[in-house]
């Protein structure tokens, strides 16, 4: 019995090995047909879009109260900045004091860049710095800072858009009249596509330093730059 179960399985695998066919058919001609693509660098203005997830696009009315779409052009763009750190009516003190910011419409406060040069170029960095001290009609607030505190960045190239991503940097930073580096990729090869930073408004902090302060309504340019610079 067990002699007989043997053959009959050799049978099968013989049959089953012997049922392959492997013809194959002569080729009788052949033609080629040439593929092109010319690829020039993108310069358009990149939109906006939502700093918690980077590929969802953000309209105007979302948030142009408190942003500014700068309509810088690429490949190598700041596409999107804080329209203004409104620090509100406060008290004056002439001790150093700090006061935080205030009245803003949206819970986020952010600046957006975006890289598409060539592959094998990677690198920037966005600086920061005030033109000139909080300055009213008659009265300079020298030495005041503001306080921009960490970010959180995200990159449209992650496949998950809305962690923040640890290959971008963005730093709480005291804005002086000096730059200060707040936001660039810390990995060559990172901060390809759209990248975001963003960090709650009401976070962002004013310091006055003593014997300062007059009383007025006091206003000051801040300067954001963004340059073609490795910091890895």
């Amino acid at each position: 019995m067990k002699r007989m179960l043997a053959s009959t399985c050799v049978g099968v695998l013989l049959i089953g090995n012997f049922g392959v066919s492997l013809g194959y058919a002569e080729i009788q001609s052949i033609s080629e047909t040439t593929g092109h693509l010319e690829l020039v660098e993108n310069t358009r203005a990149i939109e906006p879009k939502d700093p918690n997830d980077p590929n969802r696009p953000l309209y105007p009315s979302d948030f142009e109260e408190d942003h500014i779409v700068t309509g810088n052009v690429g490949p190598l763009s700041l596409d999107v900045a804080p329209r203004t750190f409104d620090f509100g009516q406060q008290e004056m003190y002439q001790t150093t004091h700090t006061y935080h910011g205030v009245n803003a419409e949206s819970p986020d406060q952010y600046i957006q860049v975006t890289d598409n040069r060539d592959a094998d170029v990677d690198g920037w960095v966005v600086s920061v710095r005030q033109v000139n001290y909080l300055t009213s009609d008659d009265n300079v607030l020298e030495g005041s800072l503001i306080h921009i505190p960490t970010g959180e960045a995200r990159n449209t190239l992650n496949h998950d858009t809305t962690k923040i991503d640890p290959t971008l940097t963005g730093k709480a930073v005291e804005v002086g009249l000096e730059e200060e580096k707040i936001f660039y990729p810390n990995t060559s090869g990172a901060g390809k596509g759209t990248s975001t930073l963003k960090w709650r408004p009401n976070d962002v902090a004013l310091t006055i330093p003593a014997k300062q302060t007059k009383q007025g309504n006091y206003k000051n340019t801040i300067l954001w730059t963004l340059t073609a610079d490795a910091v890895y």
